[in-house]
């Protein structure tokens, strides 16, 4: 037993199929915005959530959770989860190296912001 994770791709493959079948009267692409934490436990009970691992979600404790049993939910989530982590949808962000997916400029600007004192702001 062990822990992976995995991190969306800028551009997904899954995304790019669902913008291709969602046409907009205006012609632009659709915005698609989701964040939530997910989980499947032995394919019965179903999390999703928003709480993150940090002191602001602990502390002021503004994050909400659901908690299903259902066996057939978490199986179809489970599917969707395991879609998702196709290589065409995602990296392993244990073993690959995220970098390569994002522009000069972009790591760039998260270098500096590091180097900034923003933490105790947070």
């Amino acid at each position: 037993m062990g822990l992976q994770i995995y991190e969306y791709k800028p551009a997904p493959d899954v995304q790019l199929k669902l913008m291709q079948r969602s046409a907009t009267a205006t012609g632009k692409p659709p915005v698609f915005s989701l964040h939530a934490k997910t989980l499947v436990v032995d394919s019965k009970i179903v999390y999703i959530g928003t709480f993150n691992f940090d002191p602001r979600s602990e502390n002021l404790n503004t994050e909400v959770g659901a908690i299903i049993h259902d066996p057939a939910l978490a199986r179809a989530v489970e599917a969707s989860i395991e879609t998702d982590m196709a290589p065409a949808n995602s990296w392993d962000a244990g073993r690959d190296d995220p970098d390569q997916y994002v522009s000069l400029a972009k790591r760039s600007k998260a270098r500096l912001f590091q180097l900034m004192p923003l933490k105790p702001l947070l």
